[in-house]
């Protein structure tokens, strides 16, 4: 410990020092309500949407673990899936940005891992209107943070400054897809009487 320090400060850094050892030693620990879960278990990835895969952690147990029993919090926490995807109505591949924000006075926060593995699965789930996704991801996540979640996408076109990536995005395109495997063979090339010079994006 620093021997310049205030008096009050040194006794601030060690209540800070005390408090992270008594969490760590308890992180350690068996308690099955606050650190079970997916995290450091071998991984099974699912095809699909499986809202069971959310795995709720009570914040009580992790305060009380550093002594902050009866605390009111303030704040937020802030989630971001940069690369978020499902599938639209006719199959084909969406991609946004998905955010939400979870007061801290939660009952609960959900384990990272289990989040990875939960908005995974949608990658391979149709649904009808993006309105839809976020109707049910407005439903599992506020019934798994036991707290009012309003999720948002935000598209991923736009580059700083408000600029459109340039060419077609082949994003747009209405068309039905059925097949998610590797298939070199959907490349076709056709006859031209001169070259052509094409910029897409995707």
């Amino acid at each position: 410990m620093r021997a310049d320090l205030p008096d009050g400060m040194v006794h601030l850094l060690f209540l800070a020092f005390h408090t992270i050892t008594r969490f760590t030693r308890n992180a350690m620990g068996t308690s099955p309500t606050t650190h079970a879960g997916p995290l450091g278990e071998s991984t099974h990835y699912q095809d699909g949407y499986d809202a069971s895969l959310l795995h709720p952690m009570a914040r009580s147990e992790g305060r009380h673990a550093v002594g902050l029993d009866g605390v009111q919090m303030a704040g937020e926490d802030q989630w971001t899936a940069y690369e978020f995807s499902w599938l639209n109505r006719r199959g084909k591949p969406q991609a946004a940005e998905l955010s939400f924000t979870v007061p801290a006075s939660s009952s609960n926060i959900i384990e990272s891992k289990s989040m990875k593995l939960y908005l995974n699965g949608f990658s391979q789930t149709q649904f009808e209107t993006p309105e839809a996704l976020l109707k049910t991801l407005k439903a599992d996540l506020s019934d798994g943070f036991e707290s009012d979640v309003e999720p948002f996408l935000a598209g991923v076109t736009v580059m700083p400054g408000d600029r459109k990536l340039p060419g077609q995005c082949l994003d747009d395109l209405d068309i039905d897809i059925d097949v998610y495997q590797y298939t070199p063979d959907l490349l076709v090339c056709e006859d031209a009487a001169a070259d052509v010079e094409l910029t897409v994006h995707s």
